[in-house]
């Protein structure tokens, strides 16, 4: 009898604790909404209360955006009996092209769960000098046909 008392006082506790879970939540911000050709985006995608399950990040090259760098942090927090825990993805874009651009929804798989944060609009204004777009790191800039730097003169000898 006082080993059924023990496994029923065990299941009681791993129930209680699987109730006591919270749901996982999936976020997103971005540092600007408007930037020119040339400047960064920080894009940073916030998962809290994850448990196994698997962040997706958006496809960048798809939406018009070059991914220059990323990062992940995660923090587990035990306090009182609950543990709490986070995981942050940060990304460092550049725009390729100039207009409005969407940041795309990211998906966070948890289970039998899919949450997915809301797409972001991010209006990406013409540099300076007429720059227009990115390709890879150099940049394209439309100049005027009239200017007379760039004319090319011939010289015979």
């Amino acid at each position: 009898m006082r080993k059924f008392s023990l496994i029923l006082a065990g299941l009681a506790a791993i129930v209680s604790t699987s109730l006591a879970q919270k749901t996982p939540e999936c976020s997103v911000s971005v540092s600007k909404t408007e930037l020119r050709i040339g400047e960064s985006l920080k894009v940073t995608f916030k998962v809290e209360n994850n448990r196994n399950g698997r962040f997706t990040p958006p496809e960048w090259d798809a939406a018009g955006w070059a991914s220059v760098s990323s990062s992940q942090s995660s923090n587990y927090t035990l306090s009182g009996g609950e543990m709490v825990s986070s995981a942050t993805y940060e990304y460092t874009l550049m725009p390729q092209d100039t207009g409005l651009l969407e940041i795309p929804a990211g998906i966070l798989k948890s289970g039998s769960h899919e949450i997915t944060t809301d797409p972001v609009t991010i209006y990406v204004k013409p540099g300076k000098e007429g720059e227009t777009k990115l390709y890879g790191t150099q940049e394209r800039r439309t100049l005027p046909s009239d200017d007379p730097k760039k004319r090319i003169k011939t010289i015979r000898l």
